[in-house]
């Protein structure tokens, strides 16, 4: 019988995949200078 809901794979999976989408997006710019830059773009086509 499980103790707890990290026992269950479906938690340990998908605690892995959003590791995995932390990794992947530490690099993506943060969402302040993200958004300046959007604003950039429409601001000056």
């Amino acid at each position: 019988m499980l103790r707890n809901y990290k026992e269950l794979k479906v938690w340990q999976k998908s605690y892995q995949l959003c590791l995995e989408i932390y990794k992947a997006t530490k690099t993506f710019p943060k969402r302040k200078s993200l958004i300046k830059s959007l604003e950039n773009k429409h601001l000056n086509p």
